[in-house]
């Protein structure tokens, strides 16, 4: 049996999203006779193909989720396989319309908007994909391949403000480009294969000149799959727009000279730990969140609108930003 047979055969089995490590287990188990090196071929069968892979696009049935997760290719034309996915038959103007959804244009339109419902849809590239989150629009695509400006980035571009400025509900359907105007540089304009004629509820991300679509979920490799020489680049320099809340320090002084700057959860006491380097270290969280008020209020520091001395790992917990 081929490793090509095997893995589909797997995948098949799960049905879903998988790992290389559980495809490997199932083959050990049901599938004796075939070749061992799966990782490599299901690196060689993943859409779209590198120029070392030894397969064709058309063989190519897999789709990479995440670091060491794949799934079968929604798109992939699997000719007499008649189980596995086909090509969507809903066009993409149908999908948007069927939605509420318009544009200026159908041709060049990267975005959508409904503003009744006041949501905004993208289409999230398989190409732009990493794990649970899309490029879904970048600075850099301002101008096209002969230097005019992009009617398509205008119109997205104004979609994106919507979404940051006027509370608009951001969603996706995942695209698949056919490659069929890949350079030899690699470049080149990109062609829907196919879709999936599913929205989405996503979560705009803005790094830099780049915006993501992001599902807020992550996926996790397994330690198995973390290669040993593998480097961590940090110190990027990014931009983060972020909107503060303005808060009141005599508020909070006032709430410490209350209850003393001890962790009203867990009772921790950082003085008494680290000593007096450490004397007034405590967070004060509001027991309603100021961000969802709205507006400037005045409480007393000790009512039940005020807030309690928490340690960060409580403060962490009692936010939800865990």
């Amino acid at each position: 049996m081929t490793a090509e047979q095997a893995i589909l055969d797997a995948m098949r089995a799960f049905g879903t999203e998988v790992r290389i490590a559980d495809v490997e287990k199932w083959i050990a188990t049901n599938r004796a006779d075939a070749p061992k090196d799966i990782g490599t071929a299901m690196a060689d069968l993943t859409f779209p193909p590198s120029p070392s892979s030894k397969y064709q696009s058309d063989r190519c049935f897999l789709h990479r989720t995440g670091r060491g997760v794949y799934r079968l290719r929604r798109a992939w034309n699997s000719g007499e396989r008649d189980e596995l996915p086909r090509k969507a038959r809903t066009s993409r103007k149908q999908l948007i319309e069927a939605n509420g959804a318009t544009c200026a244009n159908w041709t060049w339109s990267w975005s959508f908007v409904d503003a009744e419902r006041r949501i905004i849809i993208f289409g999230a590239w398989d190409m732009h994909t990493e794990g649970n989150r899309a490029l879904i629009l970048s600075e850099a695509w301002k101008s096209g391949a002969e230097g005019r400006g992009s009617s398509g980035y205008s119109q997205s571009r104004e979609h994106i403000r919507l979404i940051e400025e006027q509370e608009y509900s951001l969603y996706t359907f995942p695209m698949f480009n056919s490659n069929q105007n890949v350079g030899e540089d690699g470049g080149g304009p990109a062609v829907i294969d196919a879709f999936v004629p599913e929205l989405r509820e996503s979560m705009l991300i803005n790094i830099g000149s780049n915006w993501y679509a992001s599902d807020g979920m992550s996926v996790d490799s397994s330690p198995d799959e973390v290669s040993a020489s593998a480097s961590y680049p940090e110190g990027l320099v990014r931009t983060v727009t972020i909107i503060a809340i303005e808060r009141n320090r005599k508020a909070r002084e006032a709430c410490i000279a209350h209850y003393r700057a001890i962790c009203a959860v867990c009772e921790f006491d950082f003085e008494s730990a680290y000593g007096p380097i450490a004397c007034g270290l405590i967070h004060v969280h509001h027991r309603k969140l100021l961000a969802g008020i709205g507006a400037v209020r005045c409480w007393p520091p000790r009512s039940n609108h005020h807030g309690d001395p928490l340690a960060v790992r409580a403060r962490r917990i009692a936010s939800g930003n865990y």
